[in-house]
């Protein structure tokens, strides 16, 4: 009910193709988090998170979906997903934050086992180039 409400916008719009009107998204979002409690709308949030082009919308995922990481896999799994993958650093940075209270779940600590390895590897390749003692000077 509320996905074909949210694609039958008159724009054939949905997350998957991002939306050409970013403030509907916004608003969008909006409406949704008061609905969170059903699958079906956190599912939307999800895919918001996911597919939307505009890193605010998915900042509102987020925020959407922050009462659900403890206790919905699926939710979890999505944040784990933008942690890795997002391409916004704010999207990131809020989805660590959100992980806080499931650090200890084997899926999340994997998570950042694997995002502590890049940051280090990172951190040694710049160090062995002199990009790191460039940056500190």
């Amino acid at each position: 009910m509320v996905r074909a409400t949210i694609r039958g916008c008159g724009n054939c719009w949905c997350w998957r193709r991002g939306t050409p009107q970013p403030a509907i998204a916004l608003d969008s979002i909006d409406v949704l988090t008061h609905g969170s409690e059903d699958n079906a709308v956190r599912e939307v949030l999800i895919e918001a998170l996911r597919y939307d082009k505009n890193p605010g919308v998915r900042l509102k995922s987020l925020d959407a979906l922050k009462g659900y990481v403890r206790d919905d896999i699926h939710v979890r799994d999505a944040v784990v997903e933008a942690l890795l993958h997002d391409s916004n650093a704010g999207v990131r940075q809020e989805a660590i934050s959100l992980l806080d209270v499931v650090k200890a779940d084997t899926s999340v600590r994997s998570a950042l086992t694997v995002l502590r390895t890049a940051i280090q590897t990172s951190l040694s390749v710049m160090s062995r180039s002199g990009i790191w003692q460039a940056c500190r000077t």
